[in-house]
C-alpha cells in the first residue's frame, strides 16, 4: 500500500504532458487542493459500502474538478479483513473530458478493486452521462474491461452509477439500463 495516501498520481513527468494551458504553478495547486481536500474528508479510512466510499470522493474533489475543469478518479477497492471499501490514491491527466486509463492502473486500490470513481469537470455536450455506451472506449467500456462498476461525478454535482453486476447478469447489450444516480 502506498504510504502516500491522498496524494494526487502526477509524477514529476505529468508536468510535460499537461495541458498547454497549465502552469507548472495551476499543477502544484490542484494537486494541494485535491491532498488537502482528501486530508479534510478523510479518505484514507474505509467505508461501510462502495457507493459510501464513491459519494465521500465525489463530495470531497468534484469541487475541485469543476474549478478546474479536469477529471479526477480513484479505484475503489473492497478488503475482506476489515469488510471495508478503500479508495486508491487520486489520479488524473490534467485534461477537461478524460483520463488516461493507465493512470488508473498505476494506484492499486487495498483490497480487490469492485469499482472505479471519476469527475466530469468539464461543462460540455456529456459531462452529465456515462461515456461509451456503444463502443469499447469511454466510461462504460473501462467499467466493461475490467470488469467493475463505475461511478461518475457531473458538473451538476450528481453521482450516477453503472451496475456492471447487474448488467452482467441481465446479459442485456444496452448498458443505459443499468445506470443509476446514486442517492436517489
Amino acid at each position: 500500500m502506498s504510504t502516500r495516501k491522498g496524494k494526487l498520481n502526477s509524477v514529476e513527468h505529468m508536468y510535460d504532458d499537461r495541458p498547454k494551458s497549465f502552469t507548472k504553478e495551476k499543477v502544484k495547486d490542484i494537486r494541494m487542493a485535491v491532498d488537502n481536500a482528501w486530508g479534510d474528508n478523510d479518505l484514507s479510512r474505509g467505508f461501510a459500502t462502495e457507493e459510501l466510499a464513491a459519494q465521500a470522493f465525489s463530495d470531497a474533489i468534484n469541487p475541485i474538478s469543476i474549478d478546474n475543469s479536469v477529471e479526477i478518479g480513484a479505484n475503489i477497492g473492497y478488503e475482506a479483513l476489515s469488510d471495508s471499501y478503500y479508495l486508491s490514491n487520486p489520479v488524473t491527466s490534467y485534461l477537461p473530458d478524460a483520463i488516461r486509463y493507465t493512470e488508473y492502473a498505476l494506484e492499486p486500490a487495498l483490497g480487490a478493486r469492485t469499482a472505479y470513481v471519476h469527475t466530469h469537470g468539464s461543462v460540455s455536450k456529456g459531462a452529465e452521462s456515462f461515456s461509451g455506451h456503444n463502443y469499447k472506449g469511454g466510461d462504460i467500456g473501462f467499467s466493461k474491461l475490467n470488469k467493475i462498476n463505475a461511478y461518475m461525478a457531473s458538473p451538476s454535482r450528481r453521482l450516477y452509477k453503472f451496475n456492471f453486476s447487474a448488467f452482467t447478469r441481465a446479459q442485456s447489450s444496452d448498458s443505459r439500463d443499468f445506470v443509476s444516480e446514486v442517492g436517489k
